[in-house]
């Protein structure tokens, strides 16, 4: 076999093995579900997505019906870095619910979204 085929065949196999590395950390699913409605109260929100997440840039954020911030705190499992917690302060009673969230992750790229669900009374 002759050099530049050679190279190309290696550079070919490399581009290939390196391909997963560059994937976009997208959510899977949510608990609650995106147009969910679970009875009340819900006391946290599980977002797990498809790439291990960087901590200190992927955030999540509550707001009520009428897009008034709810007080949550939004933090990585530390068993599981595909999974982003958002916890309420006080849990969640009847009502409409939209999640923000942005995702970085650990290759550095970001991906954002946002989903609503309804707690039914």
């Amino acid at each position: 076999m002759n050099r530049p085929l050679k190279g190309f065949l290696a550079l070919a196999c490399a581009s290939l093995v390196a391909f997963p590395a560059f994937a976009h950390a997208h959510l899977e699913k949510s608990d609650p579900a995106a147009g969910s409605m679970p009875a009340a109260p819900v006391t946290h929100i599980d977002l797990h997505y498809s790439e291990a997440l960087e901590a200190r840039f992927s955030k999540a954020s509550l707001a009520d019906h009428d897009g008034k911030p709810v007080d949550a705190a939004s933090a990585l499992d530390p068993k599981d870095a595909k999974h982003l917690v958002l916890t309420p302060k006080a849990p969640l009673k009847g009502g409409d619910y939209s999640v923000e969230w942005r995702a970085v992750s650990i290759d550095t790229h970001k991906t954002q979204g946002h989903f609503t669900f309804e707690i039914m009374p």
